[in-house]
Formats: structure tokens, C-alpha cells, sequence
């Protein structure tokens, strides 16, 4: 269902009579005057040109819109300040009147809108879910429109859910407890053995007592976050949306200014709850994939279970040495690939990206590049990648 009416939001700068080259603020000044000249009887020019005003024909992007009005819209906060519209004022109708002005809608987006970004609110009763659609549309770019879909949801947790949420977060307290019983256990053995042989620990153990008591304490972190959240998701939920609910967008009482600011301070609320999810989120991943990597770790207690960690072990030297290979040779045809095609190509725009498609040419994946032959310079260049990361740098390495 969707709680509230779609909102557009946009983000604007003011226009300037200074350009970033020099050439292009003398070329505007003399587009201005050229036209000015033919501002005599029997032709009429507007007030802006006839005040000398360079802007009044064509300008450059200047500074950001914070202040000022525009398109008969005050400047709103939302993720920075902009200017906010309900999205079918601008799409249903040609005009809109406001301040005493007709504004076409077909001006509300033009050369001076650095971003677009619609927003609408749903909840879906079956599964608890509360979900923001976004649309983000980012116009500041030099040769393109950058456009983004997401989608962020927020889940209740309430009944046979919650419980069983809470037992899996006791299980990995329980299991928190075991650790630290095992690091009591080693750090015993490290002191009993140091005052009979005056043998101090390995660095490598004490390393890994480290990592074990930082994942110790990360989990903790994240469990004492995650569990007073869980626990009053329904409650966050039911305001948020009993706010965005309550909006009288029918009311004539009620001023647009006020509907929109209770709007955007409600989806805040709620994207505020969702990011906090993320962040928790990848804290978690981080301290799980060091979980993995201390059980894969782990394998080398048993020396028929070693078969990983003895191999990376022995092989530590040769695979050291051909990472810098590796990286320098990608990054060599990385420079190449976005000064050639990087004007032509999305997937050769920048340094990182072409750096992601060469990787997974490396792996067989040519989606990016899937019309290589059909240009020469791109044959080249894919060829000649292939033949020294995948038929020479890799089976070297694997030999």
C-alpha cells in the first residue's frame, strides 16, 4: 500500500556569467551583447537582457540554490537543500499557479537541476515490510545522466519471529562465552609456560588471542545494537507511519509547506532507521569474514584437514610476488583502457571501473565489452589483455 503521495525533490544551482575555461565566460559575454544589438524598435527583448543581465541567454552552473525560491517552491532539507513537489503536479497538469505566477511544469527540470530524486513510502501488511522507493537521478556529470533504482526496506519483528531472532542472539552469546573460556585457557597455558621455560609466546599466537578478542568484542557490540532495536521495530514503525498516515494532503487548512516538512521528516526518520540497519549490517560482515578466515585458520590443527592453510602457507612467498605483478599489469591496461575508451565506453568511464571490467575479463565475463571485435582498437586491446593476464600471468601462477 502506498502511505503518501509521491514526492519529487530536486537539488539546483544558480546560473553564472563565469565559466570554468576563460574562453567559454568571453564566448557567453559575446552571445549576450550579439543578441543585445538587436534589442531596436520594432523588436522587443526582455528586462533581464535589456539590464545587461549575461545569464538571461545562456550561463554556466554556478553556486547551489539555498536560499531563494524556486518554481514558486521554498528550499526544503532532505539529504541537503533543495526544492520539493508533489510528483503529480508536475506530471498531471501543464501549468501550475503559485505567487502569483504560471510556472509551465516542463521548466521545473532543466540545465541548472543537479539532481532528481522521487520518493514513495509502501507497507505491506503480510510481511511487515516498509519499504522507500527511490529514483536518483544525477544530472551534475559532464557528458551523461547518472540514474540509480533503490530499493530500502525496514522489517517489523514481532511474535514467533522475535523469539526466535532472540534464541539465535543467546546461541551466539553462548558461543561468545565459549571464546573467551578458550582464550582463558590459552592465555594459562601462555603464563604457566613462560614462568617454567621463560618461553614467551609466539607472535602468531598472540596475534590470533587478538583477533579472537576483538571479534569477541565486536559481536558484543553488535548484538547489544541489534537486539533493543529488534525489540521496538514494531513501536518506530507503527509512529512513522501513523505520522505519514495522519498527513492531511486533502486539507485546505493545512499549508503545502507543512504537508511536505512533516513528509520529509517522517521518510528521514524512516531512512534513518535503515541506514543504521546497513551500518550494522557490514560491521557484521566484517566480523564474520574474520570469523571465516580464524576457522579456515583453525584447520590447520589436524594435519590431514591442513591441506589450505599449509598451501598458502608454503605458496605465501610466490603468491605475494605475483599480486604486485598482477596489479601492476592491470593497472598499466587500466590507464590504457580509460584514456582510449573511456569516452566512448560506461565501462572504461573511470580508473576503478575499468579496473572492475578487466577483472572480470579475467574470470570470462565480456558483458561489458561483448562488441570487442567489431572495433579494432577494442580487439587490440581485449587480445592483448587476455593473452598476458589469462593464458600468461595466471597458468604461470597456477604452474
Amino acid at each position: 500500500a502506498l502511505m503518501a503521495t509521491p514526492i519529487i525533490f530536486q537539488k539546483r544551482v544558480a546560473p553564472s556569467d563565469v565559466c570554468p575555461f576563460e574562453y567559454s565566460t568571453e564566448w557567453l559575454s559575446a552571445q549576450h551583447e550579439k543578441v543585445a544589438e538587436q534589442c531596436t524598435a520594432p523588436l522587443e527583448c526582455s528586462s533581464d537582457l535589456v539590464q545587461n543581465n549575461k545569464t538571461a541567454i545562456m550561463s554556466c552552473r554556478g553556486d547551489a540554490v539555498e536560499r531563494e525560491n524556486v518554481f514558486g517552491l521554498e528550499p526544503q532539507e532532505f539529504g541537503g537543500i533543495g526544492f520539493a513537489d508533489f510528483l503529480f503536479s508536475i506530471t498531471d497538469t501543464p501549468f501550475v499557479f503559485r505567487d502569483g505566477q504560471l510556472f509551465p511544469t516542463s521548466t521545473f527540470i532543466d540545465s541548472l537541476t543537479q539532481s532528481v530524486k522521487i520518493i514513495l513510502v509502501f507497507f505491506t501488511p503480510e510481511y511487515g515490510l516498509t519499504t522507500v522507493l527511490s529514483f536518483d537521478a544525477d544530472m551534475s556529470g559532464a557528458t551523461s545522466v547518472y540514474v540509480d533504482v533503490k530499493v530500502q526496506h525496514y522489517a517489523v519483528l514481532e511474535g514467533a519471529q522475535l523469539i526466535a531472532y532472540l534464541v539465535v542472539q543467546c546461541l551466539v552469546l553462548l558461543f561468545i562465552v565459549s571464546m573467551l573460556v578458550d582464550m582463558g585457557v590459552n592465555i594459562k597455558g601462555f603464563i604457566t609456560t613462560y614462568r617454567e621455560d621463560k618461553t614467551t609466546p609466539s607472535v602468531t599466537s598472540v596475534a590470533l588471542i587478538a583477533v579472537d578478542l576483538l571479534s569477541i568484542a565486536l559481536t558484543v557490540i553488535v548484538v547489544c545494537v541489534r537486539i533493543p532495536a529488534k525489540l521496538g521495530s514494531a513501536n518506530v514503525v507503527r509512529e512513522i507511519l501513523g505520522n505519514l498516515n495522519g498527513i492531511p494532503w486533502a486539507s485546505s487548512t493545512t499549508s503545502v509547506g507543512e504537508k511536505k516538512e512533516a513528509f520529509f521528516k517522517n521518510v528521514q526518520g524512516l531512512l534513518t532507521l535503515i541506514e543504521q540497519e546497513g551500518t550494522v549490517d557490514s560491521f557484521l560482515n566484517v566480523v564474520l569474514i574474520v570469523l571465516l578466515i580464524r576457522v579456515i585458520q583453525c584447520t590447520s590443527l589436524h594435519p590431514r584437514l591442513a591441506l589450505l592453510t599449509g598451501t598458502v602457507s608454503k605458496a605465501m612467498d610466490d603468491f605475494w610476488h605475483s599480486t604486485l605483478l598482477i596489479i601492476l599489469i592491470m593497472g598499466s591496461f587500466a590507464g590504457i583502457g580509460t584514456w582510449r575508451f573511456g569516452s566512448e565506453k560506461a565501462d572504461f568511464a573511470t580508473w576503478e571501473v575499468t579496473m572492475q571490467t578487466q577483472f572480470f575479463m579475467m574470470l570470462g565475463d565480456f558483458g561489458g565489452v561483448e562488441d570487442w571485435a567489431e572495433e579494432a582498437d577494442l580487439a587490440a586491446f581485449v587480445v592483448l589483455y587476455v593473452i598476458v593476464m589469462f593464458l600468461l600471468v595466471l597458468n604461470f601462477l597456477l604452474a
